[in-house]
């Protein structure tokens, strides 16, 4: 994934690099919370499951137009919390670790 690390190989101390991965936080809706919450001047900016590192730089933008109190997007509301004009979601949220569906190919 970040092929330039690659020179370090070897030089970390431990022998190899490991990349590990974990829990990831998620919406019911699979959807990004981003925007202010709770005390006043506090911003959330989270629940982007296994996009983060590929949602971080427009959920960064959308963070700091909230704090700046900038022009919002479109679709800011889908990412606030209540959600407000939200899209409706096609297909829903998709839990991986349940294999009680078939396996079939569709028809």
């Amino acid at each position: 994934m970040v092929p330039d690390l690659k020179r370090y190989e070897g030089r970390l101390g431990r022998g190899d690099a490991t990349v590990d991965g974990g829990y990831y936080t998620v919406t019911t809706d699979a959807r990004p919370l981003i925007g202010p919450r709770g005390p006043a001047n506090a911003f959330l900016c989270g629940g982007m499951g296994t996009y983060g590192l590929m949602a971080s730089p427009a959920a960064g933008e959308l963070a700091a137009l909230h704090a700046l109190g900038g022009e919002l997007p479109s679709y800011a509301g889908a990412c606030s919390w209540p959600r407000q004009d939200a899209p409706p979601l096609v297909g829903g949220h998709v839990d991986l670790l349940d294999d009680s569906a078939s396996m079939s190919p569709p028809p």
